[in-house]
């Protein structure tokens, strides 16, 4: 009997330990969720084996019962209307052991009546000897962090998939317009030359044909110098200089260029110097971009005017203090003018109206981009005033800093050009940007010998005496070795004439990151497509 009890009692105590260690499992996986409970299938009853909430309604009778009350619970706490017909399909037990065939888990995100997300998952427990499901545990978990996150980086994927839609269609759109624009002034080109074989014989059609080509060829490059522009906006490479400038020598250059286009066109010009109330002169900052905005806006003012209408462009400075004097630049034209809708969209880049110009290009639309992010870097404000066929006023307000120590900068006497018996090697892959360059250099007087690569440049430099070279010119994008390698390898070469000898590029590659890249190889300056005689004789001079 002794010994009897004695097992008895051992069992017991094993029996208790597994009971104790059961309640300890249960106690720490609970931890983790708001509930687990037990469920049989075949009775269809439930019983909690483990209950956090802050819930004080919850009684002793709450921890078992029918699923009926299970399903009620579930639909007043735990799932607001949207999830009522979810929460009852998933917690339908009839369909469960059908449902969980091959998987070991079914899970369902639900939003409850406070608010909070949850998550309830239902995972298989104990199967009868025929292997059909007959228990299983389910369990309810907090997920409201970690779904608010979820829904949070949801939106921003959405809203980032909708800005790269929006970035793509406007690429698209930058695409075509470009694509548009530099296919019309070619197309004038092209057809100009090709007419231009009917007038051989006819000097002043030829003349025509010629000018016209070079109308064409001007808007071409001012494309260009836009888009260059506008890429150094937004790339915050556009850097305002901070040197001395005189207003009167930069209105005084405006006047002539707009005085003869507006000739050109039968325009009226009024203003300049004499209408202007310019009391200081003499500034510091970036006089380079002061004429490019103006000269911008009164491009407009000629390409959307009519034969007889007028120009008016002049300046008044309204008030200065010991440092800065505010400046007034107005150019009013009696042109086309602007919609109301359109005026809402003008400063935006690449909007145009469409209407009929004077020069037959409507341009990019970049211009009044630009010419707003100049004036707002140069610390100003731009205002339009405009009216279909009445015309459009621009006043751009802008704070000049006066120039304390003004100098009387008097023109650099420069030497003429002597390049005789100097000898330079054009490098150039382009058989006629090669022939037009050659052509270019030797009219300067250079003699000029050519490499078709860098390698070959490098060969050839390798191969020639001391001092044979005076200049390189250097394409940039070229075959076999492009010409920034080729320049780091020429200024590596153990001869004394590899660090002397002047290497400028000649690329059409003209971004100021390009330029930078140049003088970083070792070249001694960048001369951008396309070349001219004035070009050629101001890079060479420095």
């Amino acid at each position: 009997i002794v010994k009897e009890r004695e097992e008895q009692n051992k069992q017991l105590n094993e029996a208790l330990k597994k009971e104790r260690t059961y309640n300890e499992i249960i106690h720490a996986i609970g931890s983790i969720y708001k509930s687990i409970t037990t469920i049989d299938l075949k009775k269809q009853t439930y019983t909690v084996l483990s209950y956090n909430s802050s819930d004080k309604k919850i009684t002793e009778t709450d921890f078992k019962g029918n699923m009926n009350q299970l399903k009620q619970y579930f639909l007043d706490k735990n799932s607001t209307s949207p999830f009522v017909d979810e929460v009852l399909e998933f917690i339908d037990l009839d369909t469960i052991p059908e449902r969980m065939k091959g998987k070991n888990i079914l899970t369902l995100e639900m939003k409850g009546q406070n608010g909070k997300w949850h998550a309830c998952s239902i995972i298989p427990q104990t199967y009868d000897k025929n292997h059909n499901l007959t228990n299983v545990l389910m369990t309810l978990s907090d997920i409201d962090d970690i779904k608010k996150r979820e829904l949070e980086a949801k939106e921003k994927l959405k809203e980032a998939a909708i800005e790269a839609k929006q970035a793509n269609l406007a690429k698209t759109n930058f695409l075509r317009r470009i694509s548009h624009d530099i296919r019309t002034p070619l197309n004038g080109i092209v057809g100009m030359i090709n007419l231009s074989e009917r007038y051989s014989n006819d000097t002043d059609k030829l003349y025509e044909c010629k000018e016209k080509v070079l109308t064409s060829l001007d808007y071409l490059l001012s494309l260009i110098n836009d888009i260059l522009d506008m890429n150094k906006v937004e790339s915050g490479t556009l850097v305002l200089e901070n040197k001395p400038f005189n207003l009167i020598d930069i209105i005084n250059k405006i006047i002539a260029i707009v005085e003869t286009n507006c000739e050109q066109h039968n325009i009226q010009f009024f203003g300049g110097k004499d209408m202007s109330k310019i009391i200081h002169r003499n500034f510091v900052g970036s006089g380079e971009y002061l004429n490019r905005l103006l000269m911008n806006i009164a491009s407009n003012a000629i390409k959307y005017n009519r034969e007889g209408g007028s120009v008016t462009l002049y300046c008044t400075e309204l008030s200065s203090d010991d440092t800065h004097a505010l400046y007034e630049f107005v150019c009013k034209d009696t042109g086309l003018g602007m919609s109301e809708e359109f005026q809402k969209h003008a400063f935006e880049p690449f909007t145009c109206e469409g209407k009929p110009t004077t020069t037959g290009y409507n341009g990019t639309g970049l211009g009044l981009s630009i010419v707003k992010d100049i004036v707002e870097m140069m610390h100003g404000t731009i205002q339009m005033e405009s009216k279909e066929n009445v015309g459009t006023i621009f006043r751009i307000l802008l704070p000049l800093q006066i120039d304390p120590n003004p100098q009387i900068i008097k023109p650099i006497q420069t030497k003429p050009l002597n390049l005789t018996n100097k000898k330079a090697l054009l490098v150039e892959d382009n058989d006629i940007n090669l022939e037009i360059a050659t052509i270019l250099l030797q009219d300067l007087g250079l003699d000029v010998s050519t490499a078709r690569n860098g390698q070959e440049a490098i060969d050839q430099f390798k191969k020639s005496k001391l001092y044979t070279f005076d200049y390189i010119f250097m394409d940039i994008m070229m075959p076999v070795k492009d010409g920034l390698e080729a320049t780091k390898e020429i200024r590596a070469l153990p001869r004394s004439d590899a660090k002397s000898v002047h290497i400028l590029a000649m690329s059409a590659n003209a971004f100021e990151s390009d330029i930078q890249e140049c003088l970083k190889a070792g070249m001694d300056g960048h001369i951008a497509k396309p070349i001219t005689m004035e070009l050629l004789k101001e890079k060479l001079a420095k």
